[in-house]
């Protein structure tokens, strides 16, 4: 996945500043893709990427794209289940992969 700012920490020059860029956005990532996982598999009946967000206290534009890492690792999937969000939008729950067999309900 090609993640940009904000998504991704950002320099100003092609050398120190980017290196370093790369080394934290990189961490940061890596460390909020496991906390969403984290959170996911605790909350058996699974969570929004919105309630994620306020959960964690993370911007939604970060948390969508660790959904989307955790859908393509085969860690995170559709629930099939829909809840509203703060636009009164119905929008995918999401569950642990481990959890989908847990799930009672569809």
């Amino acid at each position: 996945l090609l993640m940009k700012y904000p998504n991704k920490a950002g320099y100003t020059n092609d050398s120190t500043s980017k290196e370093a860029a790369e080394k934290i956005g990189s961490y940061k990532r890596a460390k909020l893709l496991h906390r969403v996982e984290d959170v996911l598999s605790y909350y058996k009946l699974g969570m929004t990427a919105e309630e994620l967000a306020i959960y964690l206290e993370e911007d939604l534009l970060n948390i969508r794209p660790r959904l989307t890492e955790l859908s393509e690792l085969n860690k995170a999937v559709d629930s099939g289940n829909r809840r509203k969000n703060h636009n009164n939008r119905n929008v995918i729950v999401w569950i642990h992969k481990a959890n989908q067999e847990r799930i009672w309900f569809k």
